[in-house]
């Protein structure tokens, strides 16, 4: 009986295709200005999910909120104003309902001060 819950749970997975596309991998984004996020997603994802900057090389570890947004847009546009500056950061979709269940992850990016 082990094999058919085994099944069930890679099925799970490869259903759930959300994928993080932009920031791309140490990608620049000078703060205090507007970046968009950008997804992939199949019609069996989640339609709903929430949005976090994320940064765990920091001590203490970073997750701010960002917004509760609809999966099926493939982006959003997000204001910079008053974010850290480093590198190390990653833009998380998360479960709604369950902060642990990291739906899509972004490769990690650089946080640069603004313009002047």
């Amino acid at each position: 009986m082990m094999l058919p819950k085994v099944a069930s749970f890679a099925f799970i997975a490869y259903s759930m295709a959300i994928q993080i596309n932009i920031p791309s991998p140490f990608e620049e984004w000078k703060t205090g200005e507007e970046h968009t996020v950008k997804w992939n997603f199949v019609d069996e994802d989640p339609k709903v999910a929430q949005l976090y900057l994320s940064n765990y090389i920091r001590y203490p570890p970073i997750n701010k909120f960002i917004t509760t947004l609809s999966v099926p847009d493939g982006s959003y546009t997000i204001d910079t104003t008053d974010w850290p500056i480093d590198g190390g950061y990653r833009i998380n979709m998360r479960s709604p309902e369950n902060f642990d269940e990291i739906y899509a992850q972004s490769e990690e990016f650089i946080l640069t001060p603004p313009r002047d």
